[in-house]
């Protein structure tokens, strides 16, 4: 896979997999100014496509990194689909593993992940 792609890649096997709709585009480096800040996913009313940005580091983060980071956004996506704006940052990571059979955990800098790690945090937010 080329590495330019992986995470379109990485993201249309997901949202098959989850059966969702989502739009998705690749942001400015700006817009993340934490190491950690890799995605984040707007919808702005109850019945649009939810879109899900990435930040242009995360095509160079592992394939692990890359799956635990879009399962945790599809989590989020799926909330705004449903209804449910004020969602918390645990449901997010329940609901992306639920949709996507993946265990949302998080490594070492605290950035999602499928591979090894632990749960949120307690640093982060809810």
């Amino acid at each position: 896979m080329a590495r330019t792609a992986r995470v379109r890649t990485i993201l249309v096997a997901l949202t098959r997999k989850a059966g969702l709709t989502v739009r998705h585009r690749t942001g400015r480096a700006d817009e993340f100014p934490r190491a950690r800040d890799m995605a984040y996913c707007l919808c702005h009313r109850t019945g649009d496509v939810p879109l899900i940005v990435t930040a242009p580091k995360l095509e160079r983060q592992s394939i692990e990194r890359i799956a635990g980071v879009l399962a945790h956004e599809l989590g989020h996506c799926a909330a705004f689909i449903a209804g449910m704006p004020d969602h918390r940052e645990v449901d997010a990571d329940r609901w992306g593993s639920t949709l996507t059979g993946l265990p949302v955990r998080y490594d070492r800098e605290a950035v999602e992940t499928i591979g090894r790690g632990t749960r949120r945090p307690e640093h982060l937010p809810r």
